[in-house]
């Protein structure tokens, strides 16, 4: 491994990606079955690290890994680090009391494991230990049943295509009011908009979203006086 800032491949996905310019159809991973190569094993990292972001998994936050080796634990451990989170590996031997105690310590929000590993449920093994887990918030089972509330593999994944097809709806939002005038665009923005939250909005809009709401706010009165009505119910928060 180069150096911290040596050629700019000092980091797990940097270097995963400039494994998939030389190597990209080479392969990465065989597990009975199945067969990836380092472009494949790279494009499931990436839509599992987005599947974390899409649940709510930000830099720093920790996910959890108790399963035996397989390509989804690699999928995993490769997508977490694309979402800039930190792997909590758990020992596959261990049980329930002793898996909760690391999550319990490591205020994992996210846990990866099987359901029926050498005949072992690790999920039900877990429920046994009677150990609360108030950080944890999804459970997603890489092999295995998948009993509720946690999401099977594919399941989780598909998070992954429903934020990306809602940042493509974002995009395309933004693209066609780039030749409005400002005070038509502001009313689009947030009409569009309205389901984020205060942050996500200025993120998008690169604008204040109180000033937003506020413009929006006093044109909507406006109108309304010219419609002969008082309007003066101020738009809400957004969720």
């Amino acid at each position: 491994m180069s150096p911290a800032g040596g050629d700019g491949r000092d980091t797990i996905p940097s270097m995963l990606a400039a494994t998939v310019e030389q190597f990209g159809d080479h392969p990465a991973i065989i597990d009975g079955d199945t067969a990836l190569t380092y472009a494949e094993l790279a494009d499931q990292a990436r839509r599992f690290g987005a599947a974390l972001v899409a649940t709510g998994v930000e830099p720093d936050d920790r996910v959890a890994i108790w399963a035996f080796n397989s390509v989804e634990w690699v999928v995993a451990v490769l997508g977490l680090f694309e979402a800039g989170a930190v792997l909590v590996p758990v020992n596959s031997r261990f049980k329930g009391a002793e898996a909760a105690d690391i999550l319990t310590r490591s205020r994992a929000k996210v846990l990866v494991t099987v359901t029926d590993f050498l005949g072992t449920d690790y999920v039900a093994m877990l429920a046994a230990s009677g150990v609360e887990l108030p950080s944890l918030r999804t459970t997603v089972i890489a092999r295995g049943p998948a009993p509720s509330p946690a999401e099977a593999w594919g399941g989780f994944l598909a998070r992954a295509t429903d934020d990306v097809e809602r940042q493509e709806e974002i995009a395309q939002v933004l693209r066609a009011l780039e030749d409005l005038p400002a005070d038509q665009k502001e009313v689009i923005v947030l009409g569009v908009f309205q389901d984020l939250s205060y942050a996500e909005i200025e993120d998008i809009t690169g604008t204040k979203a109180v000033t937003l709401r506020s413009r929006m706010f006093h044109g909507l009165k406006r109108l309304a006086r010219s419609m002969g009505s008082p309007g003066d119910t101020e738009p809400g928060e957004p969720a």
